[in-house]
């Protein structure tokens, strides 16, 4: 979720982290923090802006839901938070999805979800 800020942000030194000498200085940051209330905006737009690049139509009902669809395949992608749900109806078509975004942005992937549901 570490997104490009699209404002100025300055937080203090986290406690453990506090620098001997320098405890009243501040930092400015260039990347959005996980648990700042920007980094999830900042990450929603760095997502989007991969899935546009792909080809995807934001679904208007259900928000961070994404389809990509053709005459005889569709593509879902879900999202919750910082993690992705992607499904399809073609493997190659998911296969693909996960080598750009692997090349994009730092992600772990959990492959198969039915191995972790024990089907």
């Amino acid at each position: 979720m570490n997104g490009p800020l699209d404002e100025v942000v300055f937080v203090t030194q986290p406690l453990d982290f506090v620098i001997k000498g320098k405890e009243n200085m501040i930092y400015r940051l260039h990347k959005a923090l996980y648990g700042l209330k920007h980094a999830l905006r900042a990450w929603n737009k760095k997502i989007y802006s991969y899935l546009v690049e792909l080809v995807f139509k934001k679904c208007k009902p259900k928000y961070g839901v994404y389809v990509q669809a053709d005459a005889s395949d569709m593509t879902l992608v879900c999202l919750y938070v910082d993690d992705l749900l992607v499904t399809s109806n073609n493997i190659y078509d998911i296969k693909k999805f996960k080598q750009f975004m692997m090349k994009e942005i730092e992600m772990t992937d959990l492959d198969n979800l039915s191995y972790f549901l024990g089907m």
